[in-house]
This record gives structure tokens, C-alpha cells and sequence, in this order.
């Protein structure tokens, strides 16, 4: 069996490998197309893994649960990643590092950890706080020339 084109670069490539996935051929294969990348403990295995599985723009679509963003703000629901077949290949895949001697949970863990952080990845930290920043100064401007 081939590998699989990875990253996954759109939300259909990924609903296209989760169907795929009920074929347990293709679930090893992927297993251990990710399980190769490795990491020298489970934090590192997980962002390595994580990365090669799917492109930024994907990544921002999920979270673990599948509820809004950072307490009900996104305007788009996000997409339960901790559900899907693809989780639980990867979970096997970064569990199979010999590095990595810890639980299914732990593992789970930390790719939530990696999901909730994914807007703060490729600048979108540095986008956010220029935002706050801006909207921060305009207030105070505000606020002085009302005082004025």
C-alpha cells in the first residue's frame, strides 16, 4: 500500500482519509507512515506528527470536543477531532514511539494541547495581539480626548 499524501491540505482530504480509514489496511498504513516521524518525547512526537498530518489552515478548523472556539467566540463551530478514526490512528502512531512510555490519555492530552493552540502558530499570536493592541490604544484614545 502507498502512503498517503500528507499534509492534508483541506477539510474534504481529511473526510476523504476518515472514510478511508475504516479499511484497517489503510489505517496501518497511515500508522505507520506517522509513526516514523518520531519526536524525543511525547510533546515534541505529538507537534511532529501533528504537523505532518495536516496543513495550518486545517489544523485551525478542530478541537478536541467540537464546540466553539476559546470560550464561544469563533463564529464557526469547530470540528471534533477527538471523535474520528484519524485521531485514534494517530494516537497509535505517536504511541508507538519508543520514546514516548505514556498512556493513550497522555497522548490525548497533548494532542488537545496542540489543537487549542493552533491559531497562535504561523503568526497568528503575533496578528492577535497587534489587533489587541490596536483596539487597546483606540480606547484609550478615546477615553483621553473625552476627558479633554
Amino acid at each position: 500500500m502507498e502512503d498517503i499524501d500528507l499534509p492534508l491540505q483541506t477539510i474534504t482530504d481529511v473526510d476523504d482519509i476518515e472514510e478511508q480509514l475504516s479499511d484497517k489496511r489503510v489505517a496501518k498504513s497511515l500508522e505507520n507512515q506517522l509513526a516514523v516521524t518520531g519526536g524525543g518525547c511525547v510533546k515534541e512526537t505529538v507537534k511532529r506528527v501533528m504537523n505532518q498530518l495536516m496543513a495550518h489552515k486545517v489544523q485551525l478548523n478542530f478541537n478536541w470536543c467540537g464546540k466553539s472556539g476559546w470560550k464561544g467566540t469563533s463564529q464557526t463551530p469547530k470540528r471534533a477531532f477527538g471523535g474520528m478514526r484519524l485521531a485514534k490512528t494517530t494516537t497509535r502512531a505517536i504511541l508507538k514511539n519508543p520514546l514516548t512510555k505514556v498512556s493513550e490519555a497522555e497522548v490525548q492530552k497533548h494532542i488537545m494541547i496542540w489543537l487549542r493552540n493552533a491559531g497562535d502558530r504561523n503568526g497568528g499570536r503575533k496578528r492577535r495581539e497587534a489587533r489587541n493592541t490596536f483596539c487597546a490604544t483606540t480606547v484609550e484614545d478615546t477615553v483621553a480626548e473625552e476627558s479633554d
